[in-house]
């Protein structure tokens, strides 16, 4: 899209909420947010984001946050204490402090187990995590301890790519669950804003938007991604693209690919993060019965 500039290593990004309006409840007032991607500086993964409400703060309030720190994840709910600086035009100068816990507690000997306790601080070099466990309360007469555990890795932040909010899906997806009797197409469809509240078409994203398919079965709690299935009807093909048509953001999922008895979601996610999110995102779901 013409004017757009991808972001430095060390930078920060002013993440503006898509000024939607009526359409989703925004006013032109809305303060702008530091989106944040967290990266593993040694191999360049993406552990984490976080989201301030403004360049300066010491409250959790209106912050979103996730860190996958391998023997844990944590969010916003797990921060016990949060204090930044951060000065969005240079990469200097600037300071954050995080400290989060989760787990069980109290967690601190043998008498509180069985447990298992965690605790994170992290800045803008690295993040350190410690986890503590005990053991169910031994036997009268025997003795046991409690085992720690630390883990560390050095991080950089990097300013998010822009988020691009979904509007959608339409009828007859936008009430929950579909219960899926037969074999049919369900009609995703739905709208792109930039952060200006312009409508996205084709030419303005490097990737169309795709859809992620994740199933539940009721015996596990942990969703699979079955989006390698995905088939459309009409111009979608095999693939998981979205195809922009008459003004909207388009894909006719095949259900038959779709047999398994559980819950089905499906989300409008961004065809190249190095790009844009999707944030918020349109979901729906459906049922397919034993």
């Amino acid at each position: 899209m013409g004017g757009r500039t991808s972001l430095q290593k060390g930078s920060f990004a002013l993440a503006v909420p898509a000024l939607l309006l009526g359409t989703i409840g925004l006013s032109s007032g809305a303060a702008a947010d530091i989106a944040l991607d967290i990266v593993n500086l040694e191999n360049g993964t993406k552990l984490g984001s976080i989201t301030l409400p403004a360049a300066t703060g010491s409250s959790p309030t209106g912050v979103t946050f996730s860190l996958n720190a391998g023997i844990r994840n944590f969010t916003q709910d797990d921060i016990t204490s949060l204090d930044w600086d951060l000065d969005p035009q240079t990469a200097g100068g600037d300071s954050l402090s995080l400290s989060a816990s989760a787990g069980d507690s109290p967690c601190n000997s043998p008498a509180d187990g069985p447990c298992s306790s965690f605790t994170l601080t992290l800045d803008l070099q690295e993040y350190f995590v410690a986890q503590q466990s005990c053991p169910a309360p031994p036997p009268p007469g025997q003795a046991t301890t409690c085992t720690s555990l630390g883990t560390f890795a050095q991080v950089e932040f990097i300013g998010a790519a822009p988020a691009y909010a979904c509007v959608g899906f339409e009828r007859p997806l936008d009430h929950g669950p579909v219960t899926i009797r037969r074999n049919l197409a369900l009609p995703l469809k739905a709208e792109l804003f930039d952060q200006d509240g312009f409508a996205l078409r084709r030419a303005d994203l490097s990737a169309p938007p795709v859809v992620q398919v994740t199933y539940q079965s009721g015996i596990s709690a942990t969703p699979e991604d079955v989006s390698d299935e995905a088939m459309s009807v009409g111009r979608g093909g095999d693939t998981n693209e979205f195809v922009f048509l008459l003004g909207k953001w388009r894909y006719y999922l095949r259900v038959r690919n779709y047999s398994a008895p559980g819950t089905y979601t499906m989300t409008m996610i961004s065809g190249d993060e190095a790009d844009y999110r999707v944030d918020p995102t349109c979901e729906a779901q459906f049922v397919v019965n034993p």
